[in-house]
């Protein structure tokens, strides 16, 4: 396997569980997607994001407006 691509962060509670999976079997995470428009919600993956939201969890499941999702935003 070359890659991940986790998607449906938008919809999940909290994404400590799949970065644990990520972790534990050595996988690298090349893409997040957060929506279901492609290619406007594919981002590549940013570390400050997803700590950010694997601790805030529930708290931040339903908003998509974070500093670190503006900066994942493709140009």
């Amino acid at each position: 396997m070359d890659g991940v691509i986790l998607s449906k962060i938008d919809e999940s509670v909290s994404i400590a569980p799949a970065i644990d999976c990520l972790i534990r079997h050595g996988l690298d995470l090349h893409y997040v997607t957060n929506g279901q428009k492609v290619p406007e919600d594919l981002h590549l993956a940013n570390a400050l994001y997803l700590v950010d939201r694997a601790f805030k969890g529930q708290d931040n499941a339903a908003s998509l407006q974070t500093p670190f999702e503006q900066m994942m935003t493709l140009d």
